[in-house]
């Protein structure tokens, strides 16, 4: 990582949430924006063209001290429903969600914790960092290969180029931001070598198949 760099924290569907997640982390010295982002969805499930998501950035040597910042915050049960679904989770659920904040809202995250303290259980700090670091290493493992999708990248240099270059290049540099900051690569790289490759035979293919083209069509 470079230090400093401005990295996404959490992702939002709303801005709102993403926005007073922003003031509890500013409140604690830690300078965080927002940032939208509307991307083409599938209108067969979504019933919509777009989906908005925001991302609530931060810099990423700033992720421990933001971690640190949401466990010193308190919630004052009185003023949630009754009805609230975290209040009917097992002690094992809560946990669940404790250790993998990422997966849920913040609020959510720090009543588990506080719920879990008011029935009595202990939370080992000890092994919720060894279940997170577990959790990192898991999610840091490449995405499993998909030999169909490097198949039609390597048509798709030879016949198409351009389309042949987007997926030769997203196999070759995709990358993915793991909960404590860190980007690693989505695949591995095997796939990623061969996604260079599908690449560059992309960039070749893109001006001899532009001029074929031409010369078809000066016949």
């Amino acid at each position: 990582m470079i230090p400093g760099q401005q990295t996404t924290y959490r992702t939002f569907d709303n801005r709102m949430d993403a926005e007073a997640l922003a003031e509890t982390l500013a409140a604690s010295g830690i300078k965080a924006f927002v940032e939208e982002s509307i991307t083409p969805f599938d209108t067969a499930y979504t019933g919509s063209f777009y989906n908005k998501e925001f991302y609530l950035k931060i810099n990423n040597t700033d992720f421990e001290n933001a971690n640190k910042a949401l466990e010193n915050v308190i919630i004052d049960k009185n003023t949630i429903n009754k009805d609230y679904y975290l209040f009917t989770f097992t002690n094992e659920q809560l946990f669940d969600v404790v250790c993998k904040p990422d997966e849920w809202n913040e609020f959510d995250y720090v009543l588990a914790k506080q719920l879990l303290s008011e029935r009595g259980e202990v939370i080992d700090e000890v092994q919720i960092r060894n279940k997170r670091a577990e959790r990192i290493r898991h999610l840091a493992a490449p995405e499993k290969s998909q030999p169909i999708t490097i198949l039609l990248g390597y048509i798709f240099s030879v016949f198409g180029g351009l389309i042949g270059i987007i997926l030769g290049y997203m196999i070759w540099s995709a990358t993915k931001t793991l909960p404590d900051g860190t980007k690693v690569y989505s695949y591995s790289p095997k796939d990623r070598a061969n996604g260079k490759i599908i690449f560059y035979i992309g960039l070749i293919n893109v001006p001899i198949l532009f001029i074929i083209r031409l010369a078809m069509k000066a016949e």
